[in-house]
């Protein structure tokens, strides 16, 4: 039975740092974007974007050098993106970017941000003499395949100011859906050259491959904002059952086959009842905006993946949410993997923010 493989399996995995760019509109006074991308389309001359469509924004607010001075704090804002041609009408580059925006100019406060940014052309690099500590790394990730909540190894090698340094830990994934994948937060091994701890992070498969945000949240030096984010992906090959789903993110047909059921109870056709955010959710083969009793408005697409539930709810501190019946009832937050919950509190529908560890009430 395909659930009950078990087997080690060890990927490629490649990560880089964000490069200052030029090529866009200024948004305020002072303000620096840094640009990532596994395809060189991004940084050619003949790419014909001229508009970037961004997704989930996350802002961080860093204290670049002295906790006592304020003027050299600032705002960076982390985001996916895609590149569109307005002309064509066609996305001809995806990537990563950092709007790096000073405290004093910063007008979006600290949540998440959606929208759309013109540029001039492709990014052209501005010179940099920095060298990142997260930039070309190389590696393996290492998982056993075809559970719904996995243990992975990473093995991370890269140089530094000439010399060669290795870093080594251990996160939990769950796959969310055969799209996505969330990468528990992890502390370096106390063998490795350098003791940095990563945060939550999420990542998405587009065929045999898989993209997330290195995100460090440790205090070592440098602690300059450039040394704390990178992307990175992994490729994994493998499929056992051969349904194009690789095993990374994929459960295997027996697993799969009763996460609706175990999740939701079944009230009628095409209609379930779910526990978790307590309102009636209706399962059907187009896109709309429901209201709950509970909940207020949320957005189901379409339920077509037999391996999760994905549910959007509009406010700033929680966005896109994924679950499955292993983790009834939590969701993911599919902005940065932190990990969610719903009740009623005092009457009100609340959410709590493992990450935060506090219960928020939702802004309706």
């Amino acid at each position: 039975m395909m659930g009950s493989h078990v087997y080690s399996v060890e990927i490629p995995l490649e990560a880089q740092s964000f490069t200052p760019v030029t090529g866009g509109s200024e948004i305020f006074d002072g303000t620096q974007l840094y640009v990532s991308s596994f395809s060189e389309e991004v940084f050619s001359a003949s790419n014909p974007t001229d508009v970037v469509i961004i997704e989930d924004m996350t802002a961080l607010m860093l204290d670049e050098k002295d906790e006592d001075n304020d003027s050299d704090d600032v705002y960076v804002f982390v985001a996916n993106y895609s590149g569109y041609n307005t002309s064509s009408e066609e996305t001809a580059e995806t990537g990563s970017l950092v709007f790096e925006i000073p405290v004093e100019e910063n007008q979006f406060g600290s949540g998440t941000v959606k929208g759309f940014y013109r540029k001039t052309g492709p990014w052209q690099r501005r010179q940099t003499d920095q060298e990142f500590l997260l930039d070309g790394i190389t590696g393996t990730l290492s998982y056993q395949s075809l559970k719904k909540s996995r243990d992975v190894d990473f093995v991370l090698n890269g140089t530094h100011e000439g010399e060669a340094f290795r870093i080594t830990g251990t996160a939990i994934s769950s796959v969310l859906s055969t799209e996505f994948l969330s990468m528990s937060s992890w502390q370096a091994d106390e063998d490795s050259d350098f003791k940095f701890s990563f945060v939550n992070a999420t990542l998405r498969r587009d065929g045999n491959t898989y993209t997330g945000f290195f995100n460090r949240s440790d205090t070592e030096e440098p602690n300059n904002w450039e040394s704390l984010f990178a992307i990175y992906r992994v490729t994994d090959t493998n499929d056992s059952d051969g349904d194009g789903v690789p095993d990374l993110s994929d459960l295997g047909s027996d697993q799969i086959l009763g996460v609706l059921s175990t999740h939701s109870i079944q009230t009628g056709s095409s209609s379930y009842w779910s526990n978790d955010l307590n309102t009636t959710v209706m399962v059907d083969a187009k896109q709309f905006w429901l209201f709950g009793e509970n909940i207020g408005w949320f957005y189901l697409p379409d339920q077509n993946d037999a391996t999760a539930i994905r549910v959007y709810l509009p406010d700033e501190r929680l966005g896109w949410l994924t679950t499955h019946a292993e983790m009834s009832p939590s969701y993911i937050r599919e902005s940065d993997g932190v990990e969610v919950r719903f009740d009623l509190l005092d009457g009100e529908i609340a959410f709590y923010d493992s990450e935060l560890d506090a219960w928020f009430t939702l802004n309706y």
